[in-house]
């Protein structure tokens, strides 16, 4: 849970920093598989990150629910119509 919560500051910090011009530079991709593009837009990094984790979310979800647990919700949409609260971290 510390390391967690202390990755959520660091990137909040860190996409607080970002210009808008760093947002169009472009990062390599070492690991691209072979005749994909190697390069994409920060931006476009930063949003493969997100879905990626997204999908993980998704995965872990439906694990949860085999098991016969309930997942927490972790739709977007939810948490805008439930004011934006920050994280509760317990412990």
């Amino acid at each position: 849970m510390t390391y967690a919560r202390s990755y959520h500051e660091e990137m909040r910090r860190f996409l607080d920093s970002m210009s808008e011009s760093r947002l169009t530079e472009t990062v390599t991709i070492p690991y691209a598989p072979k005749g994909a593009p190697t390069t994409l837009t920060v931006t476009e990094a930063l949003t493969q990150g997100a879905m990626h984790s997204h999908y993980h979310r998704g995965q872990n979800a439906t694990r949860l629910r085999e098991l016969g647990g309930a997942p927490p919700t972790t739709d977007l949409i939810v948490w805008y119509w439930n004011g934006r609260k920050e994280p509760e971290w317990g412990g």
